[in-house]
């Protein structure tokens, strides 16, 4: 087993580190979490190269790869035995940054730290060169020091084209691209696997789990503007996918074919539908329970006070993970994630 570490976005105390497993587990990396901290997980995995690809394809992990050292702040002699061991790996040349997590030191303090480590990297026998490739980089949290050689970071491609603003079609109220690319990655879709959107809309969720590498898309909706809007946009990003009209209770689908389902049910101020959330997703439901593989996963948004893991649980799924967030003063969304158990 190998010590790495992820670099996780600070903006939601829950979300990245969801995210993060969704997408270890995507890849199929055995893992067990060694320590947490504001912003920085530790975890051992047994590939590290499926890990990097775990983090290339995240939205709220920011970069990730190998811990050399973790070390109370103010301990030099533990970081300089982490910059040791960079020389047992082979390498000769290194940057040197520090990360400072939510004002965890002053500026002064980083900068006299930085000084440190390039001292402690000298000292080592390595040379310093801040344009390097071979970054390493002090991360600073909750009065401990991660000291990492980052090896990957995330790979979203073009997230200003992608973003709902910005393509042909759009509509108020539709998740971002970040958090789209999130709930895809918390379904646990595999590269070469079939994903499903019965909620398709303009398509957003579909166009990530496309860039994820899924084999075929499967895009309903009931709307024929939102079909039309979506083909539009895909056209726009370059993507091949169907779109078809379907009532989602419904689906001309094979049981048990598909692993991964992510979705954003119409509801709040934008939707249209005179059906209420919570009568729409318990009807889907089972028609989730029909297509999903064993084992499969269910990722899915709906308004907070509906409390949407209550409609999925104890009907075939177990609750993964459930994460409240504050969306503006008219809304607050839940967002589940289900496997199915039955």
């Amino acid at each position: 087993m190998t010590l790495v570490f992820a670099h996780l976005r600070g903006d939601h105390p829950i979300l990245p580190e969801e995210e993060l497993k969704g997408c270890l587990e995507a890849e199929e990396v055995v893992y067990s979490k060694v320590l947490g901290l504001e912003q920085v997980v530790v975890i051992e995995v047994n590939d590290p190269e499926a890990f990097r690809r775990a983090v290339e394809r995240s939205s709220y992990t920011k970069e990730g790869g190998l811990v050399l050292t973790v070390a109370e702040y103010g301990d030099e002699g533990a970081l300089a035995e982490g910059l040791r061991a960079l020389r047992s790996i082979g390498l000769e040349e290194v940057q040197v940054r520090v990360e400072r997590i939510k004002g965890s030191l002053t500026p002064r303090e980083a900068v006299d730290l930085e000084a440190s480590l390039i001292k402690g990297s000298l000292r080592a026998g390595l040379k310093v060169n801040q344009l390097s490739t071979n970054l390493v980089k002090a991360y600073v949290s909750e009065g401990a020091v991660l000291l990492g050689l980052v090896e990957a970071r995330r790979a979203l491609g073009d997230v200003r084209a992608r973003s709902p603003p910005n393509r042909p079609f759009w509509r108020s109220g539709e998740l971002d691209v970040m958090l789209s690319r999130a709930l895809v990655n918390m379904s646990r879709l595999r590269k070469g696997g079939l994903f499903l959107d019965p909620f398709c809309g303009t398509g957003t969720l579909a166009f990530e789990a496309s860039l994820l590498g899924a084999s075929k898309v499967f895009c309903f909706d009931i709307d024929p503007a939102m079909l039309k809007g979506a083909s539009a946009n895909a056209s726009y990003l370059g993507l091949t996918m169907g779109v078809v009209q379907e009532n989602s209770i419904a689906l001309p689908l094979t049981g048990e074919s598909f692993y991964s389902i992510a979705t954003d049910p119409p509801y709040g101020r934008s939707t249209k539908t005179s059906e209420r959330y919570d009568e729409l997703m318990s009807s889907f439901l089972e028609e989730a329970l029909r297509v999903l593989r064993p084992g499969g996963y269910l990722a899915y948004a709906g308004p907070l006070e509906t409390r949407p893991y209550k409609l999925a649980r104890g009907r075939g799924f177990s609750i993964v993970a459930r994460i409240d967030q504050f969306v503006h003063s008219a809304l607050s969304r839940q967002i589940v994630v289900a496997k199915k158990v039955i």
